[in-house]
């Protein structure tokens, strides 16, 4: 199976949680559906605010956790991302 990976700064934590970035929501839903051979995985880079996985239909959301903080800790954010990506795949 084919894996296909977005690297976002925020992605909803749920189905209820419409008011972030809908049009990204949006677009992985209808793509998903679209293709359903392609596997879709989500690195969420600041939202939500937790470490732990989850599927939001059918869509593979890896959050990273990173919050609103300053540019030091934003570097340590895309680092973790990066290895996270790396293991994906």
């Amino acid at each position: 199976m084919k894996k296909l990976l977005f690297i976002t700064p925020i992605f909803p934590k749920n189905i209820n949680d419409d008011t972030i970035v809908p049009f990204i929501f949006q677009f992985c839903d209808f793509f998903n559906k679209k293709y359903p051979d392609i596997e879709i995985e989500i690195l969420s880079l600041k939202y939500p605010f937790t470490n732990k996985p989850y599927i939001i239909n059918n869509i593979n959301v890896h959050p990273i956790a990173g919050g609103f903080k300053n540019k030091i800790h934003n570097s340590f954010t895309i680092l973790k991302a990066i290895i996270k990506g790396i293991t994906l795949f």
